[in-house]
């Protein structure tokens, strides 16, 4: 069995130096925000302030030197191993584009995305994305954030850049093999791998408009880390997938 966990905070005014979104999915990351001479308003989390990661896989091969002839074929020759994923949630920020027609003097703002105002008070559900839909579906659970916490239209230039947190990802997949030996040189093995064997849905960052009617929700799902065609982005599988195996082994 190995094990990981790690603790990170990272600040900065612009991540990646503005060159390419962390996050492109539903809720892009900001590379172009609406702050001049006034640098220490977009200061803030990192796109990529994953506060809490926690990883693990394991493998365990039951014993086959049974003295008993019946538990060796039966209880013998199996492989169990599995991983598990877990993380808390990317941080986002919500933008109010409302100030663009106040500011509008200001140059190149038709250009940026100004943050939204935040004025105080218990902002973030401890609920965020709970009860959500699958992905298409026309409700997004439990609201990550409430709008009575925000100024909407204030004539400044926000304070809210990366200062909420979408929902947490959690993932584990378990593979089982019986292995047969054929003789001295020779092995059989059959089983199946289930990835994200309990079906759990991971969801994507919500809704960031303070403007928009579904502010903070959660319209939309996120794959998992690892799926039968490789452990990559760009697969877009998500839910419960098993795999039958079969090996022969000499």
């Amino acid at each position: 069995m190995q094990f990981n966990y790690t603790w990170s905070h990272g600040l900065d005014t612009c991540s990646n130096n503005c060159l390419e979104p962390f996050v492109a999915n539903t809720l892009v990351s900001l590379r172009y925000q609406a702050s001049p001479g006034l640098p220490g308003s977009s200061y803030g989390n990192s796109d990529y302030d994953v506060r809490h990661n926690f990883n693990l896989n394991y493998v365990y091969q039951t014993p086959s030197n049974w003295s008993n002839s019946a538990l060796k074929h039966i209880a013998g020759g199996w492989t169990i191993g599995g991983t598990m994923f877990y993380h808390t949630g990317l941080p986002w920020s919500p933008v109010d584009s409302a100030k663009r027609n106040e500011l509008g003097n200001v140059t190149g703002l038709r250009t940026t995305t100004p943050l939204a105002s935040f004025t105080g008070g218990s902002v973030i559900s401890s609920s965020c994305g709970k009860g959500a839909a699958q992905a298409g579906a026309g409700i997004g659970g439990a609201p990550c954030a409430n709008i009575s916490n925000f100024n909407v239209g204030a004539l400044d230039f926000g304070n809210a850049r990366n200062a909420l947190r979408g929902a947490g990802f959690f993932d584990t997949d378990l593979s089982l093999l019986k292995n047969f030996k054929i003789g001295e040189r020779f092995g059989f093995a059959i089983g199946a791998t289930a990835f994200d064997i309990l079906n759990h849905q991971n969801f994507d960052l919500p809704i960031n408009s303070v403007l928009s009617p579904a502010f903070g929700q959660i319209f939309s799902t996120i794959g998992t880390n690892t799926n039968p065609y490789g452990a990559f982005f760009g697969v877009p599988l998500n839910g419960r997938i098993l795999q039958l195996n079969a090996k022969i082994n000499f």
